[in-house]
C-alpha cells in the first residue's frame, strides 16, 4: 500500500516571492478534495497564464468545460476593456510582488459577462519556480446591487435637482400674473376711471387669471401619474374647435385666427374638456411666437382613420436639436427662455391628453415658415 504525500509548501520567511499559500499540513487526496469543494471557483496556473487546474465551480462559473480550459489562458476569459487594466496589475504581481486582489468581468462561453472577486496567492514549487492558485468568486448580483443603488441615488440627486428648478420656476410664474391681477385691480378700486379704461383693464384681469388658471391646471394634468382617460363620448372636433378659438380671441382680440374645415365627418372618440385644453394650449403656444401681425390657422381634416386638427404660426419654427424633446415637460427651447414666460407644461399636457384618449401628437417646421402643432384622434362614423 502506497503511503499518502504530503503537500509541503514552504513557509513565506523562506521564500523571496512575497505572500505564499500554505498548506502544509494537507496531503494530496485530502487537498484534491479541499480544491474540488471549496465554494468559490478555484484554479492553479503558471506564470504565463496556463490553467493547470480548476475546479468544478470554476468550470461552472465560465461554462467550459474542464478540457477546453485547459487549453486556455486565464487573459481569455477578461472582458475586452479590462485587459489591459489586468495585464498592468498581473505583471506588478508577478514582478513587483505586489498582491492580486481585483474585482473584474469574464466573458463566459455563451457571451455573456459576469463580475468576479479574484484573488491571487503565489505557490514556490523550487529554486526561482512557482505556481499561481486563484480564487474566483461571482459577484455578478452583489455588483449588480450596487450599480442599481447608485443609480437610484442619482435619479435622487436629478429628481431634487429639478424639484428646486421647479419650485423656483413655478414661485416666479405664479407670482407674475397675481402681481398684474392685484395691481390692476387696484388700478379699478380707484375712482376717476372711464368705463372705457375699466373694460381694458377687466380684459387684462382676465388674461392673467385664465394664465393662472392654465398654469394650475397643467400641473395638476402632470401630477396624475397613472390616470385613464374618463369614459370617452363622440365629438364633432370643428365645433370644439370653434370654440376654443372664441376663447383665444376673447383673450387676444386682436390676433388673427381662422378655422378651416376640410371634412364633413370630424367626428371622434375623445373627452371633450381634455380636447378643448389641448386646443387652447396649441394656440397658446402659437400665439406666444407668432409676430404681432401675423395669423393663426387652425385645420381639421381627415387624415386615413384618424381626424387630425394642425395648429399653424408665422413664427421661427422649430430647431432641429429641440425637435426631439419639445413634448418634454418642463423643456424649453433657448430661444423661448430669452423671449417668453412659462414653465415648458403647455405640450407636456397636450401629450399626454391626447395619448390618453389613444391618440398622436407632433410638431414639425412648415416649409413656408412658422410652426405646425398637430393631434389625431381615431375617427368615428356617424352611425357608430
Amino acid at each position: 500500500m502506497t503511503a499518502t504525500r504530503p503537500v509541503v509548501l514552504p513557509n513565506p520567511e523562506r521564500t523571496s516571492f512575497g505572500p505564499v499559500l500554505v498548506l502544509e499540513s494537507l496531503t494530496v487526496p485530502a487537498f484534491r478534495g479541499f480544491f474540488e469543494n471549496l465554494g468559490v471557483g478555484g484554479v492553479q496556473i503558471s506564470t504565463d497564464g496556463r490553467f493547470l487546474q480548476v475546479n468544478q465551480r470554476f468550470i461552472e462559473l465560465t461554462g467550459y468545460p474542464r478540457e477546453q480550459l485547459l487549453q486556455m489562458r486565464v487573459g481569455d476569459l477578461d472582458h475586452p476593456d479590462d485587459r489591459e487594466p489586468d495585464r498592468v496589475r498581473w505583471d506588478a504581481f508577478l514582478n513587483a510582488g505586489a498582491d492580486y486582489d481585483v474585482e473584474k468581468r469574464y466573458v463566459r462561453r455563451d457571451g455573456s459577462t459576469i463580475w468576479v472577486h479574484v484573488t491571487a496567492a503565489r505557490i514556490p514549487m523550487g529554486d526561482d519556480e512557482m505556481t499561481i492558485a486563484k480564487t474566483v468568486e461571482d459577484i455578478t448580483d452583489r455588483v449588480v446591487a450596487v450599480n442599481s443603488l447608485r443609480e437610484r441615488e442619482q435619479r435622487l440627486r436629478e429628481a431634487l435637482a429639478v424639484k428646486e428648478e421647479f419650485l423656483g420656476m413655478v414661485s416666479h410664474e405664479l407670482r407674475t400674473p397675481l402681481t398684474v391681477i392685484l395691481g390692476l385691480a387696484n388700478v379699478v378700486a380707484r375712482n376717476g376711471s372711464s368705463p372705457a379704461q375699466v373694460q381694458r383693464t377687466v380684459l387684462e384681469i382676465r388674461e392673467s387669471a385664465e394664465h393662472l388658471a392654465s398654469l394650475l391646471e397643467s400641473m395638476l394634468v402632470l401630477a396624475r401619474v397613472g390616470e385613464e382617460a374618463p369614459e370617452l363620448e363622440p365629438i364633432l372636433l370643428d365645433r370644439v374647435a370653434r370654440r376654443a378659438i372664441e376663447r383665444h380671441r376673447e383673450v387676444f382680440p386682436r390676433r388673427k385666427v381662422s378655422l378651416k374645415v376640410s371634412t364633413t365627418t370630424p367626428l371622434v372618440d375623445g373627452h371633450e374638456p381634455w380636447i378643448v385644453q389641448v386646443i387652447a394650449n396649441m394656440l397658446g403656444n402659437a400665439e406666444k411666437y407668432t409676430p404681432a401681425k401675423g395669423r393663426i390657422i387652425v385645420l381639421v381634416g381627415r387624415d386615413g382613420e384618424d381626424v387630425c386638427l394642425r395648429v399653424l404660426d408665422e413664427g421661427r419654427g422649430i430647431a432641429a436639436e429641440d425637435q426631439p424633446r419639445i413634448f418634454e415637460a418642463f423643456y424649453r427651447a433657448a430661444h423661448a427662455v430669452k423671449e417668453s414666460g412659462g414653465l415648458g407644461l403647455g405640450l407636456a399636457v397636450c401629450k399626454r391628453l391626447i395619448d390618453l384618449q389613444g391618440g398622436q401628437v407632433w410638431a414639425s417646421t412648415r416649409e413656408e415658415g412658422g410652426a405646425e402643432f398637430g393631434f389625431s384622434l381615431p375617427a368615428l362614423d356617424a352611425d357608430d
